[in-house]
């Protein structure tokens, strides 16, 4: 026991020697400083830099997060805007809806007018592999277009668009007048020329 404790003992007194004794082959204590001060300040500067990058990536990600609400808020206004019925210059109003048509089977649906709207108009195109449309007309109270569309035995399914022109309920009779009146005067300009 005594044997470990005086080598340990002369290694600790011969390192100690060597620390302070350039002449035996180590380093000077004032080296020793100048090499601790030199890597203090590199950690210091190496903190500072970590602590500058963190504020940069917690600035980078408000900004990205307010780009993604900017993104969200657009996403939803285009939504919205797409969900309206567009609405013409001479203030028509075109309302669609599209349904698929199962292989072998019947689909209705209808273009239903906004709200105090009545339709003028419609239409149907049925795209089916085997079949095709069957209904294509107003609904009784002119609030809707209706469309339905069969795809036959056989066949593999297609989609059925339906399509209502609206004008509001004051126009819509305007509207059917002014037809009918056009179709009246090009009857009777037909007829005259075939006279």
């Amino acid at each position: 026991m005594r044997r470990i404790t005086f080598a340990i003992t002369a290694c600790a007194l011969l390192l100690a020697v060597s620390i302070v004794s350039p002449a035996l082959g180590g380093p000077s204590i004032g080296k020793v400083a100048k090499q601790a001060k030199k890597a203090f300040k590199i950690g210091k500067s190496a903190k500072r830099a970590a602590g500058a990058a963190k504020r940069t990536a917690s600035a980078a990600q408000s900004a990205a997060n307010a780009a993604q609400g900017t993104a969200n808020t657009a996403n939803s206004k285009a939504d919205q805007a797409l969900a309206r019925p567009a609405v013409t210059p001479g203030g028509i109003t075109a309302v669609s809806n599209t349904v698929g048509v199962a292989p072998e089977s019947v689909a209705v649906t209808s273009a239903v007018c906004p709200s105090g709207q009545r339709v003028v108009s419609g239409g149907v195109a049925s795209e089916v592999s085997i079949g095709g449309t069957w209904v294509d007309v107003a609904s009784a109270e002119r609030t809707a277009w209706i469309g339905a569309a069969e795809d036959l035995p056989g066949g593999s399914g297609g989609d059925l668009t339906v399509v209502a022109y609206c004008v509001p309920t004051g126009r819509a009779t305007i509207a059917s007048r002014a037809a009918v009146i056009r179709k009246v005067n090009r009857e009777v300009k037909a007829y005259k020329a075939s006279r």
